[in-house]
């Protein structure tokens, strides 16, 4: 068995095996579900009449999603009572603001909840704004001016990993203007690596953009806490089995 040399983009074995029923999942819940119909005319010897009968067909195709109607129920009836959220004083914010970007906890749990229940996995990586050592004081983390926050990444975006989870590579999407039309947005992506490196933790981030396949940035953080290296990645991989890094 050949394998394609993708470097930073290669996808584990195991997510390529379940990635086209992650597909197939969210094109259901979508209500896009054309390209799934069987195909009535297949067997027609008179292919021109196969071709329009498979087209009536899809044109008076009605869905009614079961499927998505289910999952909305469920994710209702499970966030229907607020939960009691206790939380140290350190992190008290995260029941307003989790995410950086004024998500609740209980908003992060409910997407985590919806992604679990319909492809089975998912993950929140713990993160703090990327800032030069000695920059920031005490009385500014204290003040809020850093501190750490939650992301979550669907099953799509964690692309790969090492069994014994020395390594955890997370895709991310990111928006930049093109240089001859300020109006016009690309999509890039972004691919962070999250490893033990002699026992500490590092990143490393890897950026392509739209229209190349060479990385126009490079970057290696080192994330502290309290001016100390970690030992651990701070990555909770959720399933609908168990939080492990095996795909339920």
């Amino acid at each position: 068995m050949s394998i394609v040399n993708l470097g930073v983009k290669t996808r584990h074995r195991e997510f390529m095996k379940y990635a086209p029923r992650w597909e197939k999942i969210r094109r259901v819940l979508d209500s896009d579900c054309a390209s799934y119909l069987r195909d009535v005319g297949k067997n027609e010897k008179d292919k021109a009449y196969g071709t329009a009968r498979q087209q009536e067909y899809e044109d008076g195709a009605i869905l009614y999603n079961f499927t998505a109607r289910t999952l909305s129920g469920m994710v209702g009836s499970v966030t229907s009572k607020t939960p009691t959220i206790t939380l140290p004083d350190g992190i008290s914010y995260m029941a307003d603001d989790s995410n950086g970007q004024g998500k609740t906890l209980m908003s992060a749990a409910s997407d985590a909840l919806r992604e679990v229940m319909s492809v089975g996995r998912g993950a929140f990586l713990v993160d703090v704004p990327n800032v030069p050592e000695g920059t920031v004081s005490l009385a500014d983390q204290q003040a809020g001016a850093i501190r750490p926050y939650m992301t979550w990444y669907d099953a799509e975006c964690v692309v790969n990993w090492r069994k014994d989870g020395s390594q955890i590579i997370l895709l991310e999407l990111f928006e930049y203007q093109s240089k001859e039309n300020e109006f016009f947005t690309y999509i890039g992506e972004r691919y962070r690596v999250c490893e033990l490196v002699d026992g500490y933790y590092r990143q490393r981030v890897y950026e392509f953009e739209q229209q190349g396949e060479k990385p126009y940035s490079e970057e290696v953080i080192e994330p502290r806490i309290r001016g100390q290296r970690m030992d651990f990645i701070p990555i909770v991989v959720v399933g609908s089995n168990n939080n492990d890094l095996a795909i339920d």
